[in-house]
């Protein structure tokens, strides 16, 4: 039975949690760390581009729940997606 609470769970959407690395830096945009809700099947890319990352200019590496993962991951209810720079050394 649906519920009749107003909860959107059944209704296509999911919450992920993002968690940034201080170092990104997002020219100006208010970005926070915290809870945020998305269209099923919504990816990573996607989820990015949503929030103003410019992904042609900032070069990230993506965790998703503690494992590397590509863009085109699909995000899925309580993912833990942390996004870190990506650091070149030498």
């Amino acid at each position: 039975m649906p519920s009749q609470s107003g909860d959107s769970k059944g209704e296509g959407i999911i919450r992920v949690q993002l968690e940034l690395n201080p170092m990104i830096g997002l020219q100006g945009k208010k970005v926070e760390n915290g809870w945020v809700e998305l269209r099923e099947g919504t990816t990573v890319k996607t989820f990015l581009r949503k929030m103003d990352f410019d992904l042609e200019k900032m070069p990230i590496i993506v965790i998703v729940n503690g494992r590397m993962a590509n863009l085109d991951t699909v995000c899925l209810d309580g993912d833990r997606i942390a996004v870190l720079p990506q650091i070149a050394g030498g």
